[in-house]
């Protein structure tokens, strides 16, 4: 059997997957928009939410929904990043 046969064992992309979704239910939804059509500027957004759907992975796939996970991640730290200096500047204020 060569490693093109072997089935990909994708029960850590499907973790990861479960973990992103958790995380994504705790944005408020005006983030979640903004995150989102930040990211659409650089992913298809339907194939995003297309791979994070499947009940199973190639490798190909789940490497493509990893690095899609990553920088969605990615964009939300940087807007939460941003909120949390807008409201320390705020809270420095009084």
């Amino acid at each position: 059997m060569t490693s093109e046969e072997k089935p990909f064992n994708d029960s850590e992309v499907k973790e990861y997957i479960s973990n992103f979704k958790s995380n994504i239910e705790a944005l408020d939804d005006s983030l979640f928009v903004k995150v989102t059509e930040e990211f659409g500027k650089t992913f298809d957004t339907k194939e995003f939410n297309n791979l994070l759907e499947l009940d199973s992975y190639t490798k190909q796939e789940a490497e493509k929904v990893a690095e899609m996970i990553s920088e969605f991640s990615d964009i939300v730290c940087k807007n939460l990043q941003c909120e949390i200096e807008k409201l320390v500047e705020l809270y420095e204020r009084f």
